[in-house]
């Protein structure tokens, strides 16, 4: 991860944080719209200020959000139709047009590794 020094606490109460952005993010992929406003800088500057205001999260506060955000996040992919999940558009951070099934996989790919799109070749490709 480079100079990422979050904590493991910060690290998962950022995942939880982010499944309601990802699932946004993805309801506008699957409508077929072009998500554009989304740079690695801005992710930079989001992850920066959530380590500094959540540097003392607790454990019990990370897991509650964990649950409730994967649970909605959960029943949010269960409501998206194959052909909104084979739907492809543009996203800023990826490295091609992707379908929406693609960009999930990819997005808990990168979630387990820690890679970027510029990094990664396995079975999803470039």
């Amino acid at each position: 991860m480079g100079n990422d020094r979050r904590t493991a606490g910060v690290l998962v109460h950022h995942v939880a944080t982010m499944y309601p952005i990802e699932i946004d993010v993805a309801r506008s992929a699957g409508s077929g719209k072009a998500v554009s406003d989304i740079t690695w800088e801005v992710v930079a500057q989001f992850n920066a200020k959530h380590a500094e205001e959540k540097a003392a999260v607790t454990k019990a506060e990370a897991l509650e959000l964990l649950h409730q955000n994967s649970r909605k996040a959960s029943e949010a992919v269960r409501e998206f139709t194959d052909e909104e999940l084979d739907r492809a558009a543009a996203f800023s951070l990826s490295c091609a047009r992707r379908s929406l099934r693609s960009s999930l996989l990819k997005t808990m790919h990168y979630a387990t590794d820690g890679t970027t799109c510029g990094e990664y070749a396995g079975p999803l490709g470039r």
